[in-house]
């Protein structure tokens, strides 16, 4: 049988770029949510969702954008956490095998490199697959507002840490109905919303380790399968950066 797939995007004004995924995927998946940090929605994005017909549903919803009421370098995280997590969270009420989650900026050309990563997700026995850009410098959760105004930056050396980048990541279904995983996304490090994300994601595993039926079904589950161990380094299908 066949995977089912579900597209979950969140969006600020990249109307273009999403209605075009959403189009170019539309034939590989059963359903699409949107989430836009904004005040209007677009038509174009409204007509595609209606004009597909997705089997299991396709919803576009608005909320504030965040970034008024935060510095530039913390409305990234607000906005992408609050969203992804609302995204999640309808995610987990239908039954489909993968959940590809991705940014407005992120352009699918087509489905063969989702395709790629499930059936590496499959042979490597993990509940995700994503991006981690190893080796950059990212900024670490204890600098304050004053050290990020001044450039004094970074400190969160990418490597051994579970952070993972945004713009496209593959969640098993399975792994959000049994986890509730990334329907809640703490703000553990303002500045650095990869950290967030990570630090979601283990929090889903760490449940794993308490409940003995879930210990059971996911006892030979390995933690994440990397298809770019750097940032964006991953052109299947896809292309980063889209404006």
């Amino acid at each position: 049988m066949a995977d089912t797939f579900a597209l979950v995007i969140t969006m600020h004004d990249e109307a273009e770029n999403v209605t075009k995924s959403i189009i170019n995927a539309r034939e590989n998946i059963d359903a699409c949510f949107v989430v836009q940090s904004g005040n209007t929605k677009f038509d174009k994005i409204v007509k595609t969702l209606a004009d597909s017909n997705f089997l299991l549903g396709g919803t576009y919803e608005l909320f504030p954008d965040l970034s008024g009421d935060y510095s530039k370098w913390e409305s990234a995280a607000q906005n992408l956490c609050r969203n992804y997590a609302l995204l999640f969270s309808i995610a987990r009420g239908i039954e489909v095998d993968y959940v590809v989650a991705m940014t407005g900026d992120t352009l699918l050309e087509n489905f063969e490199g989702i395709r790629f990563i499930v059936e590496e997700m499959k042979d490597k026995v993990v509940a995700l697959g994503c991006m981690r850009a190893i080796g950059q410098e990212f900024h670490s959760a204890d600098l304050t507002l004053e050290d990020m105004e001044s450039g004094k930056g970074g400190g969160r050396i990418q490597g051994m840490v579970c952070d993972f980048q945004a713009q496209l990541f593959v969640v098993e279904g399975a792994f959000i109905r049994d986890l509730s995983a990334f329907t809640e996304i703490d703000i553990t490090n303002r500045w650095c919303p990869e950290q967030c994300l990570g630090d979601a994601f283990m929090k889903a595993v760490e449940q794993i380790k308490t409940d003995s039926h879930l210990l059971l079904a996911y006892r030979a589950m390995n933690l994440q399968y990397l298809f770019a161990k750097t940032a964006y380094d991953f052109d299947k299908g896809v292309k980063f950066n889209v404006r």
